[in-house]
């Protein structure tokens, strides 16, 4: 009969990387054999799909405050580069890709408050009727004055 041993879970890779050995030394190169929620975990399938649905919403808010921001800051040019570079910073795994994600949902937050509103209260129809009037009214008082016209003459 012959002994059980314990083998211990292997958490070191046969390959070293190149830069594992500095100095004579050999560093030890780990690698995800456990159950634990490593980033070097690979993603479950249903997670994943999730995550991309968020993901894309985060990188479109994070786009509109880019171009937000780059449009007070500079101008239009800018603000269209600046959204740009945000939506692409927001698909790295860096802190500046974490802050534009959560800038992305900080947005898209404001934007689902504004919908709600409008629901409630009908803005935007409002603001459509009250422009509608305006316009109208503005266009009685040139067709009674000719303050176009005069505008045009004086220039």
């Amino acid at each position: 009969i012959i002994p059980k041993t314990h083998t211990p879970k292997n958490t070191m890779s046969s390959e070293s990387p190149p830069w594992a050995s500095v100095g004579g030394h050999e560093a030890p190169f780990q690698t995800q054999y456990s159950n634990s929620s490593s980033s070097l975990e690979p993603p479950n399938k249903s997670d994943e799909k999730n995550k991309n649905k968020i993901k894309g919403k985060q990188i479109g808010g994070a786009a509109i405050a880019g171009t937000i921001v780059g449009l007070v800051a500079a101008g239009p040019l800018i603000g269209v580069v600046a959204g740009v570079g945000a939506a692409a910073v927001a698909v790295t795994s860096t802190k500046a890709g974490h802050f534009a994600r959560k800038s992305g949902d900080a947005v898209n937050a404001v934007g689902d408050q504004a919908k709600k509103i409008n629901e409630q209260h009908q803005v935007v129809d409002k603001t459509k009727k009250v422009g509608n009037s305006v316009f109208g009214k503005a266009k009685e008082v040139d067709e009674n004055h000719h303050v176009v016209d005069k505008t045009k003459n004086a220039a």
